[in-house]
């Protein structure tokens, strides 16, 4: 049996062992047929080629605008005769893509990590140095704001202003500066991190 993805209207992104099936149309059931044949199809080359798909890590999402996903959350997808799971958001990549994209979700973990290590650090500040606190705070807290400047446009002004004021913790916390708001952080601090002023 011979199978070809639809690559005209659908996307297959594929990195290393992370691989993805985008399909749009202009309503549920054609997304949910389209995207069951891929699946299948997918499924059936992998079997050809001695691979395999795992199904039981395989997830669909539906992206929309808040109204059109609040009509439509989930989508009904199967391959293999066996149904795959909906979910309301999905790991890619190191990001999580929620259904509205609105990456609210990534923000608040990003936001519950960071107080948390930050936490940890000032508790052992007494123990480093101003170099030992930047590398810290660069490997430990840092690295969790993968592809920003994608996500970060779609925030709103809370969240926003919540990041802001997180970044301004670490900032202090590296410059030795007083740990409350009222201490000013200039260009040179944010630089000293290598952050965005």
């Amino acid at each position: 049996m011979t199978c070809e993805l639809n690559v005209v209207k659908n996307k297959l992104l594929l990195y290393a062992d992370d691989s993805g099936i985008l399909v749009s149309g202009k309503n549920k059931q054609d997304i949910e047929q389209l995207l069951t044949e891929d699946l299948n199809c997918l499924s059936q080359w992998l079997i050809d080629n001695k691979l395999l798909l795992h199904l039981g890590n395989t997830e669909s999402i539906a992206f929309g605008s808040p109204v059109k996903i609040m009509c439509n959350p989930s989508l009904k997808i199967t391959c293999n005769n066996l149904a795959i799971k909906s979910t309301t958001s999905v790991k890619y990549l190191g990001a999580t893509l929620d259904q509205t994209l609105s990456f609210s979700e990534m923000a608040e973990s990003l936001l519950k990590n960071a107080n948390a290590r930050l936490k940890f650090l000032y508790r052992n500040k007494q123990y480093l140095t101003q170099h030992t606190k930047q590398r810290l705070v660069m490997s430990l807290i840092q690295w969790h704001d993968y592809a920003c400047c994608i996500w970060y446009k779609g925030f709103n002004k809370v969240l926003k202003t919540k990041l802001q004021t997180t970044q301004n913790k670490l900032i202090r916390f590296v410059s030795d500066l007083e740990s409350t708001s009222k201490a000013h952080i200039s260009k040179e601090h944010f630089e000293l991190l290598n952050c965005e002023f």
